[in-house]
């Protein structure tokens, strides 16, 4: 009977272990998340002489998909006709995204900026 509880006990450590574990990756998610809304704006102007915008470009995109434990793209809505998806870089010691493509809905038309690239945008 010892032996039952003690491995329910440690499958109970182990939950709550794995538990706080994804609760900080949640949280890190949903500051990377705000900050690339934050910047996506500066992106997008990038592009603007490339690509049709209808409207302007806001403040801040919004957030529409991704950002999942399993996923490192992030889908953001930055005009009516513009998507923006942002890759997470891998590696934690890079602050920005791996790439960024901005694309026309309409027109299907599209441009991709590495990390080099965005790295230069301040």
């Amino acid at each position: 009977m010892t032996t039952r509880w003690a491995l329910a006990l440690a499958a109970l450590a182990i939950l709550a272990g794995g538990y706080w574990l994804v609760r900080g990756q949640a949280n890190a998610n949903d500051q990377q998340i705000a900050a690339y809304a934050g910047q996506c704006p500066r992106w997008v102007k990038l592009a603007e002489e490339l690509l049709t915008f209808e409207g302007a470009v806001p403040e801040r995109c919004e957030h529409v998909s991704g950002g999942s434990l399993m996923s490192t793209g992030h889908l953001y809505k930055a005009a009516p006709n513009i998507e923006v998806l942002v890759t997470a870089s891998a590696d934690p010691a890079l602050l920005g995204p791996s790439s960024v493509v901005i694309r026309d809905t309409k027109s299907q038309a599209s441009v991709t900026y590495n990390a080099e690239a965005l790295a230069l945008v301040k």
